[in-house]
């Protein structure tokens, strides 16, 4: 896949296509086991959101507030490099917001990618932060 054959749109749960896009994975094992977690639609949540074709091949979400983004939910099929360009779009829109997340162990390559820098760590979790702009 080319980078050049993604398209990212940009959605948030009040926007008409966001489930029709994002419904699909929203409760579903293998995401949430990639992710250690379910993933969640709040409200005020942007979510880049990665299409090749008419496939959704990749997601992120951020929350920003109380001068801090939260980057989260990163789902892409074993592409690093796609994840990190989801990860960048999600840091770009936070900007100047330093920016934090919360990843399984084996995630955390394409948030270090983007700039982030280990915080923390648990037995299967590591705390990443990015310093705002």
């Amino acid at each position: 896949m080319k980078a050049s054959e993604v398209k990212v749109t940009v959605a948030t749960n009040a926007d008409p296509e966001f489930y029709r896009l994002l419904g699909p994975f929203l409760g579903r094992r293998e995401v949430a086991k990639m992710l250690g977690g379910p993933m969640w639609d709040d409200d005020g949540k942007t979510w880049f959101i990665a299409q090749t074709g008419t496939q959704v091949t990749g997601f992120v979400g951020v929350t920003t507030g109380r001068g801090l983004a939260v980057v989260e939910s990163c789902y892409v099929d074993g592409d690093d490099r796609l994840a990190a360009r989801l990860i960048g779009r999600a840091v770009a829109a936070a900007n100047p917001t330093p920016c934090v997340a919360t990843v399984r162990r084996e995630n955390a390559a394409p948030y270090l990618a983007a700039g982030f820098v280990q915080a923390g760590e648990t037995t299967n979790f590591v705390k990443l932060i990015r310093k705002g702009a």
